[in-house]
């Protein structure tokens, strides 16, 4: 089973056309992107978006993005600036480069057509991810057939509402390895 968040979401909805034996794909944070990527439809028009695809950040912008990331008075702000100011910035940029020049693969397909069970776990209150999106894509594969929903939660639900988050991932893993 893979698992990504965000940009790691990205990552795995491209890996699972060449990932062999793999039993299911969880993604959060993430809005699969079609070609050409429909952003305004995928994200929420929230200045802090432009932050995460933005190499040099200062402490200002670190503080908004961070916080934009988590529900409000989330106790884990420090650990989550730390791993953004901590990340490669080269690494922001060429992703907001590649998703702008459409060097990028068209996820929406790839989860229509693959076999693979997909679970999808939102953060009711994401200010960057656009939910009614996701809800509107046709996932054949798509676990219990609907998008979880964590409610109070943001872009990170499993650090705003861990208990829930991990509730479904538990459940997801035993649905793909027991079936």
């Amino acid at each position: 089973m893979v698992f990504g968040h965000s940009l790691g979401g990205h990552i795995a909805i491209n890996a699972v056309p060449n990932l062999q034996g793999i039993k299911g794909l969880a993604i959060s944070g993430t809005p699969p992107l079609s070609l050409p990527p429909k952003l305004e439809a995928s994200f929420l028009p929230n200045p802090a978006m432009g932050l995460a695809f933005k190499p040099d950040l200062s402490d200002e912008e670190l503080h908004t993005l961070a916080e934009n990331y988590l529900s409000e008075n989330n106790v884990n702000l420090p650990k989550v600036k730390e791993s953004i100011k901590e990340a490669d910035p080269l690494v922001r940029a060429f992703i907001g480069k590649s998703i702008a020049t459409e060097l990028i693969n068209d996820e929406v397909e790839i989860l229509e057509k693959t076999k693979v069970p997909v679970a999808v776990i939102q953060g009711q209150n994401d200010r960057l991810v656009n939910n009614s999106y996701i809800k509107e894509l046709t996932i054949p594969a798509l676990w219990q057939d609907e998008v979880k929903v964590i409610e109070k939660a943001s872009h990170c639900p499993f650090l705003d509402n861990p208990h829930l988050f991990n509730n479904y991932l538990s459940r997801f893993l035993k649905h793909c390895f027991l079936q």
